[in-house]
């Protein structure tokens, strides 16, 4: 599992593999603590390494870390900005993988609601594939 630095935009891909693979098995509230301390980096490692031992303690720093980073307005801006700094490329899979991205993004932003269509990049996608190939 790769350590988390505190990037919003993949706060969704984190804490799934984190729940996945430590939050929801039968390791001990300290151990699972120990793993979230091993995968944090950064700042976002600094909100959760002062706290001590035990399940208060796991559970708090499950919390920092998501009202820092994993906050809907957080989410939504990196989300956004990511988006905006997209390039489409000049060659079909440059597109193809522009799309791909652009799906991704839309998809983290409906995850906290944001309300938007993929179907979008779908036309778009195909719309310039076939002005190109005309």
């Amino acid at each position: 599992m790769e350590p988390y630095d505190g990037t919003a935009s993949n706060w969704f891909g984190w804490i799934d593999l984190f729940k996945a693979l430590i939050h929801d098995t039968a390791m001990s509230p300290g151990e699972k603590l120990a793993v979230l301390h091993s995968s944090l980096t950064g700042d976002c490692r600094d909100l959760v390494y002062p706290l001590g031992g035990g399940e208060e303690a796991y559970k708090e720093a499950l919390r920092c870390p998501k009202a820092s980073c994993g906050r809907r307005d957080v989410i939504r801006a990196a989300h956004l900005q990511a988006l905006d700094k997209l390039d489409p490329g000049k060659s079909p899979s440059q597109l193809k993988r522009f799309t791909e991205r652009v799906r991704t993004h839309l998809f983290d932003l409906s995850r906290i609601g944001e309300i938007m269509s993929t179907d979008l990049v779908n036309i778009g996608w195909w719309e310039s594939l076939r002005y190109r190939v005309d």
